[in-house]
This record gives C-alpha cells, structure tokens and sequence, in this order.
C-alpha cells in the first residue's frame, strides 16, 4: 500500500472530535454552562430595563434553540442538565 492510500482511509480511532463532542467527554459540557450564565447576563439586563421584552425574547430563543442542537449522546447528566436550563429559561419568559 502506497503512502498515498494510507492518508485517504480514515480510521474512526483517530478521528478528530469537533469542540462539542470533547466537551461532552467531560461531565456537564463547557457550552451549557456558558449558555447558562448568557441567559443570566440577559434577564439580569431585562430586568434593568436595558433592553426590551422583545428583544429579550428572542434572544432567549436564539439560545434554546443553541441548547437544543447539543447532542447528549446518551449520557443522562448532560440530558438532565440541558433539560432544566430549558425549563428554567421557559419559566422566565413564561412569566414576563
């Protein structure tokens, strides 16, 4: 086999893991918890009065919808995790 061959054939071993994916391999991924505290940042913001209800909607959503493409991969602490940051975040804007 030429050197040639041996760079075009990839061996899933050896692949590269794309920043969520070695993020979950470490508990509770980095990324949510930075969603977490942007939401934060945002409601404390909304609650101050410098920004309005719209814009503090949808940037709300523009965040679940982030939280939402975050694959678990089975592991059932990210799931739970992803699955209260979604709730608490739905209980804010439920009551503004």
């Amino acid at each position: 086999m030429d050197k040639s061959n041996k760079k075009n054939k990839t061996n899933k071993k050896y692949k590269k893991k794309n920043k969520i994916s070695k993020k979950l391999d470490e508990g509770i991924p980095y990324i949510l918890t930075k969603y977490s505290t942007e939401f934060d940042i945002l409601n404390k913001e909304f609650r101050e009065n410098k920004i309005n209800t719209i814009v503090f909607e949808e940037l709300s959503t523009q965040i679940l919808l982030k939280i939402d493409s975050i694959e678990t991969n089975g592991v059932d602490q990210i799931r739970t995790y992803r699955k209260e940051l979604v709730k608490y975040i739905n209980t804010i804007l439920g009551e503004n």
